[in-house]
């Protein structure tokens, strides 16, 4: 099955090119974690009892805080993965720890992002309302059906995304038409990434509650880990489909 493949191939690509991926993203997530002390958005998760979190969530300026440490962490991952879809589609290699902040790439790449975002709202508005309608448990089956139907259909269109990276023009029609013969691929991609998602997130969970720090670093580095990897079976994807690369 060519989902197993696409997946397969991209953690090939992670782990044989770890060192350039670390300078991708080295930064970036230094970055991140500074911004997130500084700012202070991790204070209200160390918080022991509900009304501290309150108490802190009621602070004055959190909420406007925790809105510019979003956007900032938005724009930190855009800047990895653009790179990261340039370096593999292109072969453009990070020549220092400081890789290219690519403006034009990385607002394209966001802007397709809210047309995308836009589109499955779209897309599951009438679903919800019918569920509303409905209710009792068909609901949950429809709701089932529709959430699988909408990612397949998302994931047909996601090609703009690694095209936006690379300044390829690429209509969201182009990019469905590519990918006519993936729903079955789509379905076990998306299904190999949320078993490998639990299970790295069940062993980060139990080494923390052993040691709680060793426990918050793997968590961190598996979190970064299996984002990379979902770029690279995205660009892997794009590659197949729409340039038709072969899968070796």
């Amino acid at each position: 099955m060519k989902g197993f493949t696409i997946y397969m191939h991209a953690v090939r690509m992670v782990l044989g090119n770890w060192q350039q991926a670390l300078r991708f993203a080295a930064l970036p997530m230094a970055i991140g974690i500074i911004a997130a002390l500084f700012l202070d958005t991790t204070a209200i998760f160390a918080s022991p009892s509900p009304e501290q979190m309150l108490e802190q969530a009621n602070s004055p300026g959190f909420f406007a805080r925790q809105l510019v440490f979003v956007f900032l962490l938005v724009f930190l991952s855009l800047w990895v993965t653009v790179n990261w879809h340039r370096y593999v589609l292109m072969e453009e290699y990070p020549n220092s720890w400081l890789p290219e902040f690519r403006t034009a790439q990385v607002l394209s790449y966001f802007g397709k992002c809210i047309q995308m975002a836009l589109l499955a709202f779209a897309c599951m508005l009438p679903v919800m309302l019918l569920i509303g309608v409905l209710g009792g448990g068909l609901s949950v089956f429809l709701m089932f059906g529709a959430v699988l139907l909408m990612s397949v259909g998302m994931y047909r269109v996601i090609s703009v995304l690694p095209a936006a990276a690379i300044g390829k023009p690429l209509t969201f029609h182009e990019a469905w038409i590519s990918t006519k013969d993936a729903n079955l691929d789509i379905i076990a991609i998306l299904f190999i990434s949320f078993v490998v998602q639990l299970i790295i997130q069940a062993i980060a969970s139990l080494i923390g509650l052993a040691i709680p720090l060793l426990g918050v670093v793997i968590g961190l580095i598996a979190s970064a880990v299996l984002a990379l990897i979902g770029v690279s079976v995205l660009t892997t994807f794009f590659g197949h489909y729409v340039e038709g690369r072969d899968l070796d």
